[in-house]
């Protein structure tokens, strides 16, 4: 097994790491930086579309949303059926200081009922001012979130695209912003980092995106017998012209583990579309471990009935991946398909 403790060392260059972005971020131009926007812990494949409600409360706001989803399930390779009931809930409170800090928390909570009855939880604080702002709690998924492709329509949801590696979900994030470049970090307690860049600027008639991101994190084969430690890169560009989206991303992984001590690459690229009521998307994932294919796909739709009410479908597929060294790194083969209605308020 690969050790899961890493030297003080390491820890101490991830903590100095994030302190020198938000430096870097200072030296540049304090003047300019600007964080306008609440921290958000939905990391989910439930997004929010809607804008939260929010009250004034004694000088602090409070922004709440809520989204529940009914969904009819089929799973063609375990040739079974479920139907069930999800939803998530967002709670962000944000004051502001007379030195002009921004001082907030944030509450994420989903949950499922039925027979594979769940609650999930996460939680976390923010202050912000002209440097940026720095969080911490269950915050580290906010590069991943930062530098992503987009997420498909509906319920599509494309298998393996990104890092298998990742951080613990505890831990301390900064995210600040200078012109049209977002620079964010992040660092779990095993030392653990995540940093990412984005820049963003509409030329003419075509806005284009376009992300880099670095991860040393951790990932645990789907057998579970092997523990790796991991180093990636991967970079995004998008292109939005009207209101069609394209995009592609392509990334490189090193896997180091007991057992297991393989090259991982992969690309993934996709479209989505919107015109009226519908939205509609597709995606393609393929990537090679050590001479190991394998690929994924996902197509998605979503109409819109009324405000925060919609009909959502999607088809995801991920084929069967390889032993390596004995290790079953990915998932088994799936393939499914969802049909919801969601409501959101």
């Amino acid at each position: 097994m690969a050790s899961l403790q890493k030297s003080n060392g390491t820890r101490l260059f991830s903590r100095s790491l994030l302190v020198g972005l938000a430096g870097c971020a200072v030296q540049a131009s304090s003047s300019d930086i600007v964080w306008a926007e609440p921290v958000s812990l939905n990391y989910d494949r439930l997004s929010f579309f809607e804008e939260p409600l929010a009250v004034d409360v004694g000088g602090v706001t409070v922004s709440h949303n809520h989204l529940i989803d009914v969904s009819a399930a089929r799973n063609f390779t375990d040739k079974d059926s479920e139907i069930k009931l999800r939803g998530a809930i967002e709670v962000n409170a944000e004051t502001q200081t007379r030195d002009a800090l921004t001082l907030g928390a944030s509450f994420h909570g989903s949950y499922g009922v039925g027979e594979d009855r769940y609650f999930d939880e996460r939680v976390g604080a923010y202050v912000g001012g002209v440097w940026g702002t720095v969080a911490a709690g269950d915050v580290t998924g906010l590069v991943r979130e930062g530098t992503r492709r987009m997420r498909g329509a509906g319920n599509a949801d494309l298998p393996g695209d990104g890092a298998l590696g990742g951080l613990e979900e505890t831990g301390v994030a900064y995210r600040g912003r200078y012109s049209a470049i977002i620079v964010t970090g992040a660092a779990d307690r095993e030392g653990n980092l995540d940093v990412g860049f984005s820049y963003e600027r509409p030329a003419r008639r075509v806005d284009h995106r376009v992300t880099a991101r670095y991860t040393r994190g951790e990932y645990r084969s789907a057998d579970g017998l092997d523990h790796m430690n991991t180093n990636a890169v991967g970079l995004v560009g998008e292109v939005i012209h009207g209101r069609l989206l394209l995009d592609l991303g392509i990334g490189y992984e090193h896997l180091d583990g007991s057992i297991v001590k393989a090259d991982r690459y992969y690309v993934s690229s996709g479209m989505n579309y919107k015109k009226g009521q519908v939205t509609v998307s597709a995606e393609g994932h393929l990537e090679s471990i050590d001479g190991h294919d394998s690929y994924s796909l996902a197509v998605g739709s979503r109409y819109d009935i009324a405000r925060g009410l919609s009909v959502n479908l999607g088809y995801n597929y991920r084929s069967s991946g390889d032993r390596i060294d004995g290790v079953v790194l990915l998932p088994e083969k799936s393939s499914e398909v969802i049909l919801s209605g969601r409501y959101e308020y």
